[in-house]
């Protein structure tokens, strides 16, 4: 899975890369579930439950909330997740990342 249209990737002050969960998770395969009591998402694997380091973020004032998660966080179910870096352009400081998962 690489990251692209559709998916937006996030990064925190420490250059951590986030993606939002569902759409990461199901374009490998994977089946997500909400928890409601508990107001975070969780990755279910043969009944079993992995638990994520998530946050909620909305692009905009008119778009849906996505759980997002760190991309490191499929390295829990055997994925590895690689990413590279580029600057939009020499007078720009704002960075384009591409992630690529994979088993």
């Amino acid at each position: 899975m690489e990251s692209g249209p559709g998916i937006r990737l996030l990064t925190d002050e420490n250059g951590s890369i986030y993606v939002p969960l569902r759409v990461t998770a199901e374009r490998l395969g994977e089946n997500v579930v909400w928890d409601e009591n508990a107001g975070c998402a969780f990755i279910e694997r043969n009944g079993e439950i992995i638990k994520t380091d998530g946050t909620l973020f909305r692009a905009n004032p008119f778009s849906e909330e996505l759980w997002y998660v760190k991309a490191r966080d499929f390295e829990k179910l055997g994925y590895n997740a690689a990413y590279s870096e580029t600057l939009y352009s020499a007078d720009s400081d704002r960075k384009d990342y591409k992630l690529t998962i994979s088993k």
